[in-house]
C-alpha cells in the first residue's frame, strides 16, 4: 500500500510537471503567435468559439488560453463579447486532454513512446540549449514524454489500489459531493487536465463508477474558472467580467450536466453501446455537456455582457490633490499648491506612457529593479483603460490650467507671473508627451505580438530607452541630483536613434523580411518616443529641473549647472 502511495504521488507530481512545462515551453514557442491569433480572429461570436476551441486544442491548456483572453480583453485589444466567445470554445477545447488520454493512455503501452520521447527532449535540451526555438521544442517533446510516464505511473497505482476498495462505500457519498471533490482537486492543482486525467485512470481501475466519474469530471470544469479568477485579481473591470463570465458559463453548463446525466450516461453507455470502454464513455461525455452548454448559451453572449458591464464599477477617486484644497486668495501658497499638483499630473504622465509600452509605474518608478529584469517582468500586454487614464490627464491639465488663470488675475510679483507661465508650458508639453505615446499603442502592441524578430527587438529596444529613462527622472524628483547626467545621456542615445533611424531600419527590411508598411510604423514610432522624450524633458526644466540647455542644432541637450 505504502508504495502504491509513492507511486501515485510520483505520477500525478510527474503529470503536473509536465503540464507546467508544455504550457512554458507553448508559451516561448508561440505566444505572442497565438496572442496575435485570437486578437486578429474575434469578429463575430462565432469566430471567437472556434478561436477558442482551436488555441486550447494546440496549447493543451484552457487555463493558459483563459488568461491569455484576460490580458487581452483587459488592454482593450478584444472588446468583452469576443472574450467570453474564445472562452466558451476553451470549455470545449480543453475535453481534447480527455480524449488524448482515454486513447493513448488506456490503448497503447505507455512505455513504448513515452520514454523515447523523454530521450529525444533531454538530448535536444542538452545540446542545443543556446538555441532557443530548438530548446523550446525540446521542452515540449520532454513535456509529453513525462506526461505519459505520469499517467502510466498513476494507472499502475491505481490498478493496485482497486483490489482493496468497495465502490459501495464510495457511492453513499451522493453526486454533489463527487462534484465538490472534482472542484476542489481541481482548485487546488489549478489543472482541470490533471484532475481529468485522474479521474479517468480511477475509473480505467474500477475505483470508481461511470456515473461518479462524470459528476467529478464536471466539479473539474467549474474547478478550472478558478484559474481565471486568481488572474483578474487587481485587474480592470472587463477583465473581472471575464472572470465572472467564465465561472457563470461554467457553473450553468455543470448545473445542466448534473441534470441530464442520467439521460447522457443512458444515450453513452446503451445507445452507443460504451459499455465495455469507460474512459471512452467519459471523454465523450465531457465533450458533450461542453459542446450542449456552448450551444445553449452561445446566443445569450450578448445578453451577458451587457450584464456584465453594469458590474465592477469602479469607485471614481479626486482626479486634483492640491489645487482644490487651496483657494487662489494667498497667491504665495496657491503657487506652492500649482506647482504640486502639476508635479503630480508630471508623476501620471510618466505612469501613463508606461503603461502604454506594458510596463508597470511601480517596477520603474518607485521599485530599484535593473532595467532588462523590469523588461523581463513585464513581458505581457498589460490591462489598461488607457482612453480613461488620456481622459483623466485631460481633466488634470484643464483644472491646472484654469486655476493658473485665475491666480493671475490676483495681484502678483513679477517672478510669480514668470513661474505661472513655466507651469503652463510645462502641462502642455506633458499632454503632447502623453498624447502622443497615446498614439502608439496599437503600434505597440502590434509589435509585441509580432513574430518577426527584429519588429520584436526594436518593441523592446523602445521600451529599455524609455523606463531607464523615466527611471532616472524619478530619482532627481527624489532627490538624487546625480541622475541628472545620466538622463542627458540617454535622452541623446533617443536622439541618436532618431536620427539614424532611416539608415538602420533600411539595411534590415530584407534581412529580417519586414514590409514596408511595418518599415514605415517602427519610424514613426521612434520618431514618436524622441518628441515625447524631448517633450518630458522641457517639462522638468520648467518645473523642476533647470539645469539643461539645447547645443546648437536644438536636438540634444546638456548639463549647464554644477550639480
Amino acid at each position: 500500500m505504502y508504495q502504491n502511495l509513492i507511486l501515485a504521488f510520483s505520477g500525478l507530481g510527474l503529470f503536473l510537471y509536465a503540464m507546467l512545462l508544455m504550457e512554458e515551453s507553448m508559451k516561448k514557442l508561440a505566444g505572442r503567435s497565438f496572442k496575435k491569433i485570437i486578437q486578429n480572429s474575434t469578429k463575430t461570436v462565432l469566430k471567437s468559439i472556434f478561436i477558442g476551441v482551436l488555441t486550447t486544442v494546440i496549447l493543451q491548456s484552457s487555463s493558459l488560453v483563459s488568461l491569455i483572453v484576460l490580458s487581452l480583453v483587459g488592454a482593450g485589444l478584444i472588446n468583452l463579447k469576443s472574450g467570453i466567445g474564445v472562452i466558451f470554445g476553451a470549455n470545449i477545447g480543453t475535453t481534447v486532454t480527455s480524449w488524448i488520454v482515454a486513447i493513448f493512455g488506456f490503448k497503447l503501452n505507455i512505455e513504448s513512446f513515452a520514454l523515447p520521447l523523454i530521450g529525444v527532449g533531454s538530448f535536444l535540451l542538452l545540446f542545443f540549449n543556446e538555441n532557443k526555438k530548438i530548446s523550446a521544442s525540446a521542452k515540449l517533446i520532454l513535456a509529453l514524454g513525462l506526461l505519459f510516464l505520469g499517467l502510466s505511473y498513476m494507472k499502475e497505482s491505481m490498478e493496485a489500489f482497486a483490489k482493496n476498495v468497495d465502490l459501495q462505500e464510495y457511492a453513499s457519498y451522493g453526486t454533489l459531493a463527487m462534484v465538490a471533490v472534482g472542484f476542489i482537486l481541481t482548485a487546488a492543482i489549478q489543472s482541470s487536465s490533471a484532475a481529468t486525467a485522474i479521474f479517468l485512470t480511477a475509473l480505467y481501475s474500477g475505483i470508481i463508477t461511470f456515473d461518479m466519474g462524470a459528476a467529478l469530471v464536471i466539479g473539474a470544469n467549474i474547478g478550472t474558472t478558478m484559474t481565471a479568477m486568481l488572474g483578474s485579481i487587481g485587474g480592470t473591470p472587463d477583465k473581472k467580467r471575464i472572470a465572472a463570465a467564465h465561472m457563470i458559463f461554467n457553473l450553468a453548463t455543470g448545473v445542466l450536466a448534473l441534470i441530464l446525466l442520467p439521460y447522457l450516461s443512458r444515450f453513452i453507455l446503451e445507445n452507443l453501446a460504451l459499455k465495455d470502454d469507460l474512459t471512452m464513455a467519459l471523454a465523450l461525455f465531457h465533450t458533450i455537456f461542453n459542446l450542449l452548454g456552448v450551444l445553449i448559451f452561445s446566443p445569450f453572449i450578448s445578453s451577458l455582457a451587457n450584464y456584465l458591464n453594469t458590474l465592477f464599477t469602479k469607485t471614481k477617486t479626486p482626479i486634483a490633490h492640491y489645487i482644490t484644497k487651496v483657494p487662489t486668495d494667498i497667491p504665495e501658497i496657491a503657487l506652492e499648491a500649482l506647482k504640486n499638483e502639476s508635479l503630480h499630473l508630471y508623476k501620471n504622465t510618466l505612469e501613463f506612457c508606461l503603461f502604454i509600452i506594458n510596463i508597470r509605474p511601480k517596477d520603474v518608478m518607485t521599485d530599484k529593479i535593473k532595467t532588462d529584469k523590469i523588461l523581463e517582468k513585464n513581458s505581457d500586454i498589460l490591462d489598461l483603460n488607457y482612453t480613461r487614464l488620456y481622459n483623466n490627464l485631460k481633466k488634470l491639465e484643464i483644472m491646472i490650467i484654469s486655476y493658473a488663470n485665475e491666480l493671475k488675475s490676483k495681484e502678483l510679483k513679477e517672478e510669480e507671473v514668470k513661474k505661472i507661465g513655466e507651469i503652463t508650458e510645462a502641462v502642455d508639453k506633458m499632454m503632447f508627451a502623453s498624447k502622443t505615446f497615446k498614439d502608439i499603442k496599437e503600434d505597440m502592441d502590434r509589435f509585441a505580438l509580432s513574430i518577426n524578430e527584429y519588429e520584436y527587438f526594436i518593441y523592446q529596444h523602445f521600451r529599455y530607452s524609455v523606463a531607464r529613462l523615466f527611471k532616472n527622472i524619478m530619482r532627481v524628483i527624489e532627490g538624487e541630483k546625480s541622475r541628472v547626467a545620466n538622463i542627458v545621456r540617454i535622452y541623446n542615445e533617443i536622439s541618436k536613434d532618431n536620427k539614424n533611424a532611416i539608415f538602420y531600419i533600411s539595411q534590415r527590411i530584407k534581412e529580417y523580411d519586414i514590409s514596408q508598411e511595418n518599415a514605415a510604423t517602427i519610424l514613426n514610432v521612434n520618431r514618436a518616443i524622441y518628441f515625447a522624450s524631448k517633450s518630458l524633458i522641457e517639462s522638468a526644466n520648467r518645473l523642476f529641473l533647470p539645469m539643461f540647455d539645447f547645443t546648437g542644432d536644438r536636438s540634444e541637450f546638456r548639463v549647464t549647472k554644477a550639480l
